[in-house]
This record gives C-alpha cells, structure tokens and sequence, in this order.
C-alpha cells in the first residue's frame, strides 16, 4: 500500500513576512519606551496620563510585538490582532481629521504683568498619508492570497 501523498508546503509571502519583521522591530524598540513611561507613571512624577496614554505608551508596543510574532508563525491570533490594530490606525487618523479646525487658530493670554501674548496655531489637519497608508494595509491585509495564509490551522 502506498503511503498518502505529502501536501505541499503552505505558500509563505514575503508580504506578511516583511510586516511581521517590521511589527517585531517597532514593538521592540516600543517596548523599551513602554518599559521607561510605565517607571515614570509608577513613580508618578512625571505628569498624568489617561487610559488612552497608557493603552498606547505601555500597552501598545507589547500588542503589537505579539501580533508580529504570531504573524510570522502565522497564527490566526497574530493576524487579527495586526489588522485590529491598522483598523484602530485608521479611525485615529480620521478622528484626528474631524477634530483639528480647518483654518488657523489664534490664542492670546496674558501675563501676571498684563502683556498680552498672542500665539497662532496652524490650522492643517493632519497628513493624508497615514490614514492612506493604513488603508491600503488594511486592503491588502484582507486580500485573499494573505487571508489563505491563516485558514487551516
């Protein structure tokens, strides 16, 4: 009797290869700054923070170091949690578009002495390159060729 035959083995982009190294090398380096703002939080000298701040400061670069790993393993884990976190970059840059005014903005305090001081803020909304970025990542992280990449297992 003849053994079955052997499948092929699971076709590997170099896509989701380069953004696995790519979310590994930014949450490691983020994890170091994660480490130094969670010691200055614990000692709280150094400010307030929000739980928005901390989910991002600290939080974050750990997520997303997880997500690079099982990226590259690829695991389905690693892949939701690299797409979540590209779809919650594209609702920041959004919601950064919608709240900056459109024109500049000017503000004008005055001293303990009566000076008055009048400072002008530009009025930009942000660039459209990261929100464009962060939507063709989120396109191609959905394609079908790398959605073939997590299935089966």
């Amino acid at each position: 009797m003849n053994p079955p035959p052997l499948q092929p083995a699971p076709r590997r982009s170099w896509f989701v290869t380069l953004l696995a190294c790519a979310a590994l090398g930014v949450g490691a380096l983020g994890m170091v700054i994660s480490v130094i703002s969670l010691m200055m939080l614990s000692t709280a000298r150094y400010g307030q923070s929000s739980t928005l701040d901390f989910l991002i400061v600290v939080v974050g670069p750990w997520v997303l170091f997880a997500g690079g790993l099982g990226l590259l393993l690829r695991q389905v884990w690693g892949y939701l949690i690299i797409l979540l976190l590209t779809a919650l970059f594209a609702v920041s840059c959004v919601v950064d578009f919608t709240r900056q005014p459109l024109g500049p903005t000017e503000t004008v305090t005055y001293s303990p002495t009566g000076v008055k001081t009048t400072t002008f803020r530009s009025g930009s909304r942000g660039s459209i390159f990261p929100l464009g970025a962060s939507l063709a990542l989120l396109l191609v992280l959905l394609l079908p060729p790398v959605r073939s990449e997590f299935r089966g297992r």
